[in-house]
């Protein structure tokens, strides 16, 4: 994501990628080997992205307020 960004491509564009990114970390976080916390470093990350990117449509993206947090 972070290439495609630095390349010129639209931040709107990427919406659907990271929406599909976060269902599928948050999937797979549900099913994780103990030890194992790619899944929820990898949820964080693709939401750290979105708060850092101010080109993103503020109303297409997921609110994460105080209370949200890793998938469980």
């Amino acid at each position: 994501m972070k290439a495609q960004l630095r390349s010129g491509r639209a931040p709107h564009t990427l919406l659907p990628l990271l929406e599909k990114a976060l269902q599928c970390f948050g999937d797979a976080e549900k099913i994780h080997p103990p030890g194992n916390d790619d899944a929820i470093l990898r949820w964080n990350r693709c939401v750290r992205l979105l708060q850092s990117q101010p080109d993103f449509e503020a109303e297409e993206v997921v609110s994460f307020e105080g209370q949200d947090g890793p998938p469980e």
